[in-house]
């Protein structure tokens, strides 16, 4: 095969089912045996997979790729040799995939991942996020590889001092009545299920408020950073969807045309009860 030339990869659907008291390293070995399992449906179609799903095209938004032939190294190191007789130089090599989100992970002496991401798609506030989160789970993994999965967070070292000292002067009642009130103002602009709500504000208490509020009312978040040019910004509002925008007090909508709400107790539904609301609950 080394000597045939063609695209020799194919796109596999992967599952992955734990529970809570789960080891990592029982995780990790299921995984392993379910993917040795599969190998013989390896070259089935992904394209006749998807057609088998109601979701068709939307059963797969994002790829994982692992190079384990290092293309670039390789045409690098191939003039290298005494019988080369040429020599070749500032070798690059980029890759595109038809999916909005492709993590590349590639071994070596230190196993290195690259995030390749639509940026009309996904905010780089939103991928900075995701990056800390993956090296907090490595971190604890390679602390502890018998760990429950149940025992791993999230919270990266930077999001904790964030929770427990710049929000240290809200206690978590008081967070929670104010997502609660928040989340029915949302339910009245009709958020719910399948519902895109941006909410466009630097890292601070509101944002918190905002996101919880936003899961509270059943609905999906979308988070813009206030950096991005203006252009970027309407592009995503519009592109999303999304009909009702959180917005920081003092920052510009773009021209965003749906319902604008403030992230100030003021913007939001002054009820004298505030029913409690849990996340993904309903009308």
């Amino acid at each position: 095969i080394e000597r045939m030339i063609g695209l020799f990869i194919n796109t596999t659907p992967v599952r992955i089912n734990c529970t809570e008291d789960q080891r990592v390293t029982a995780l990790l070995q299921q995984v392993q045996d379910a993917a040795l399992a599969s190998e013989s449906h390896s070259h089935y179609p992904l394209y006749e997979i998807q057609g088998l799903s109601p979701l068709k095209t939307g059963l797969i938004d994002h790829v994982l790729v692992f190079e384990n032939y290092p293309i670039a190294e390789a045409i690098g190191q191939a003039g290298e040799t005494d019988e080369a007789a040429f020599a070749i130089r500032d070798v690059g090599v980029f890759e595109q995939t038809n999916y909005d989100m492709t993590i590349v992970l590639a071994p070596g002496e230190a196993l290195s991942m690259t995030f390749r991401y639509n940026a009309k798609v996904y905010d780089p506030l939103f991928i900075q996020c995701m990056e800390g989160h993956i090296k907090e789970i490595a971190r604890q993994i390679l602390e502890d590889a018998q760990r429950p999965i149940a025992s791993i967070s999230l919270v990266t070292a930077e999001e904790k001092q964030l929770l427990l000292y710049a929000f240290n002067n809200l206690t978590y009642a008081e967070l929670n009545a104010r997502a609660n009130q928040l989340a029915w103002t949302l339910r009245e602009q009709g958020v719910g299920p399948d519902r895109i709500v941006a909410i466009l504000t630097e890292r601070s208490l509101e944002l918190m408020v905002g996101l919880y509020a936003i899961l509270k009312a059943g609905g999906a978040y979308l988070p813009i950073e206030p950096a991005l040019p203006a252009e970027r910004i309407r592009y995503m509002l519009t592109d999303s969807g999304a009909e009702v925008l959180l917005i920081q007090p003092g920052l510009d909508p773009c021209g965003f045309e749906g319902s604008v709400l403030e992230l100030t107790e003021r913007g939001q539904a002054q009820l004298e009860a505030n029913p409690p609301l849990t996340i993904d609950s309903r009308r």
